[in-house]
């Protein structure tokens, strides 16, 4: 038997950055899409990413200032086999300086539909960016995903990070994982740890929401999620200096656990002249 191997990528709306060295500055990325429409079983390997900007690791150093990402996508629907979307905005694929950025109301949608059965994923809403980040604004952004019959797995409505973060605010950023027929697994519905140790100096994480509806499944992190994810980033020490983790909440339907309102960590986590507080269902989970 021989077998047809295909794969089938929608990447970059914008740009595929590749060479040495990437500065943009004063910048605006909007209404950009990623869009991978399939009916494509899980044999083939299928990707929606990075709906505005792909910044590959054949790169030196990036750098990304006074530049606005807002109404970027990235999208995959299947109707015979899995799904998976991520990076709304940006996907950098090694540290990246930003300073004075905005990513405002980027999204990722990743639905499996009827005929397939198959897994929908999909998380980071403006993107997974990790290095050193100023005076940036993570807000309104939202991960969608929903599996017509298997299972839903959604994270980092803002963005996956690691990494510090400095003088920031991420808020209102939304994350939906729904499976009428399958399990959910939500993590963060703010931030979710990337791959090393994250840190927040003076920043904000207030106003993320999530929402979980399965047959079963878990919802953790409606502020900050910090543990391995199978498959997936592996996280690490969380430290939290002059930062208010406030206001965040996670819904879950019947059968759903919820826990780490504010925060949810299986590393350990440091807090300075930090406030945990007013979230829902409960504060944090690790602290």
């Amino acid at each position: 038997m021989q077998t047809d191997l295909r794969l089938r990528f929608a990447d970059s709306g914008a740009i595929l950055a590749t060479g040495h060295t990437v500065t943009m500055s004063h910048d605006i990325f909007r209404g950009n899409s990623a869009t991978l429409t399939a009916g494509l079983p899980d044999t083939v390997e299928t990707l929606a990413q990075a709906g505005a900007v792909h910044l590959g690791n054949q790169l030196s150093t990036a750098t990304i200032r006074d530049t606005e990402f807002s109404h970027n996508s990235a999208t995959m629907t299947n109707t015979a086999g899995r799904t998976y979307a991520n990076s709304g905005a940006v996907h950098g694929d090694l540290l990246l300086t930003l300073s004075n950025d905005v990513f405002n109301h980027d999204s990722v949608i990743s639905a499996t539909l009827p005929g397939s059965p198959g897994t929908a994923a999909g998380d980071s809403g403006a993107g997974e960016v990790s290095g050193t980040i100023t005076s940036t604004r993570f807000t309104g952004n939202t991960v969608a995903v929903r599996s017509h019959a298997g299972d839903a797995h959604a994270g980092g409505g803002a963005a996956i990070l690691s990494g510090t973060l400095t003088n920031s605010r991420v808020k209102d950023n939304r994350v939906l994982a729904l499976s009428p027929h399958g399990t959910v697994t939500l993590e963060g519905a703010g931030l979710q740890a990337g791959d090393f140790e994250v840190t927040l100096q003076n920043t904000d994480v207030t106003g993320n929401t999530g929402v979980a509806i399965g047959n079963s499944g878990t919802a953790k992190g409606g502020g900050i999620f910090d543990s391995p994810v199978p498959n997936g980033p592996p996280g690490g020490p969380l430290r939290l200096d002059g930062s208010h983790i406030t206001g965040n909440a996670l819904h879950g339907g019947h059968g759903v656990t919820v826990s780490g309102g504010g925060v949810y960590s299986t590393y350990p986590v440091v807090l300075t002249d930090s406030v945990i507080a007013r979230n829902s269902p409960d504060q944090c989970i690790g602290c």
